[in-house]
């Protein structure tokens, strides 16, 4: 079985929220005695949401919660980046960093987008 070109057992559990945000390729092969040969590709997407952002903080810390549930990015990185090696693991920081940028990063454009459009309308 291959994730992304990288070869994993059958039967091996791989976290989500560790893969990067973007587009992923899973392939499982298989042959039996007789030498038929069988290979299944899946293409998969990981993204971000509020809701999956929470799900991973409820997993590592619950005290985020609250910047999340006020829509707080910028807290909530901040507190990320303050407890990164205490209260949070440098890997756990890593992963929530870099979901709470995507989300910073997709609200910006909509914001953009909206804005432009209002100009456009006057």
């Amino acid at each position: 079985m291959t994730l992304d070109s990288h070869s994993y057992q059958i039967g091996t559990t791989i976290p989500l929220y560790t893969l990067p945000l973007w587009q992923h390729t899973l392939v499982v092969s298989s042959s039996d005695l007789a030498g038929n040969q069988v290979s299944k590709t899946v293409h998969f997407q990981t993204v971000a949401s509020i809701d999956s952002l929470k799900a991973l903080v409820t997993r590592i810390v619950d005290s985020l919660q609250d910047k999340l549930a006020n829509n707080e990015l910028k807290g909530f990185v901040n507190e990320v980046k303050a407890q990164s090696g205490k209260r949070i693991s440098g890997e756990a920081s890593k992963y929530l960093l870099r979901n709470a940028q995507y989300l910073d990063t997709q609200y910006s454009l909509t914001q953009l987008r909206f804005a432009q459009g209002i100009r456009f309308k006057l």
